[in-house]
């Protein structure tokens, strides 16, 4: 009877097992379009809102997928829901890129050199949109580039990945790859300016007052390592001037003290 009862509760052990496992594997198949997936996405975003953060940057620059000896210290900051801005080595040398809105302005010298429209779905989806009502959330990412009307599952690096914007084996256009276990943005390929591809890959997540944020950048174009970013100095409750991210008010505050 013992036995009976021993073996009884080691095949319920392995039933609920099993029931567990389909039941994930069915969970990552539970969203039918961009929309669903989306709106889980936001509403884990909404639970704990970020306003931004700030961190240095180790940046190391490689060429032909080598390492070409040239490493720098950006000085970077987000703050949601659609402004990042980079200083590239010492912010006193007035040399930048400010993304606001949809447009990206570079900054040498101290003076703005030119500007572009550049948008950010990336950084809309890992925390802006929880700065807008869930009905808004689509439109704007239509409005910068992503086609909503595409959602494709597909596998990368031996991991299932949702993927926002793009069919299996378009490369091409904009696009965003969510992991299907996390639902964390992991991956980003933009049409850029030039023509190119750029693709980018987050790596190395920590948690900074529960939140996910990663610690190291892959990028690559057209494919070809270029360079690998390290964050260091992570503040997740930065005191950010009010007109840093004014183009207009370029060089008259920092969040960087020195």
């Amino acid at each position: 009877m013992i036995r009976r009862s021993f073996l009884y509760k080691k095949k319920m052990r392995i039933i609920l097992a099993f029931v567990f496992i389909c039941s994930t594997v069915s969970g990552f198949a539970q969203f039918k379009s961009a929309r669903e997936l989306v709106h889980k996405m936001y509403v884990d975003v909404k639970e704990n809102p970020m306003a931004g953060f700030t961190f240095r940057q180790e940046t190391i620059r490689y060429r032909t997928d080598t390492l070409s000896g040239d490493t720098s210290t950006w000085y970077e900051a987000i703050q949601y829901p659609d402004k990042f801005r980079i200083d590239f080595g010492d912010p006193a040398e007035g040399n930048a890129v400010l993304y606001k809105n949809d447009s990206a302005y570079i900054f040498k010298g101290g003076q703005l050199d030119k500007s572009r429209f550049e948008p950010m779905p990336l950084l809309f989806l890992e925390g802006g949109m929880a700065f807008y009502p869930f009905k808004a959330v689509m439109p704007r990412l239509q409005e910068l580039g992503l086609d909503t009307s595409i959602l494709s599952k597909q596998d990368w690096m031996g991991k299932s990945y949702w993927v926002l914007g793009a069919k299996p084996g378009d490369l091409n256009a904009r696009q965003v790859w969510v992991d299907a276990n996390s639902l964390m943005p992991i991956r980003r390929l933009d049409p850029h300016p030039s023509g190119k591809t750029i693709e980018l890959v987050y790596k190395n997540f920590k948690d900074f007052d529960g939140h996910q944020i990663e610690t190291r950048v892959d990028i690559f174009v057209e494919g070809k390592f270029i360079q690998k970013e390290f964050y260091h100095d992570i503040d997740p409750n930065p005191s950010i001037p009010e007109d840093f991210f004014e183009p207009s008010k370029f060089g008259a505050s920092h969040w960087l003290k020195n």
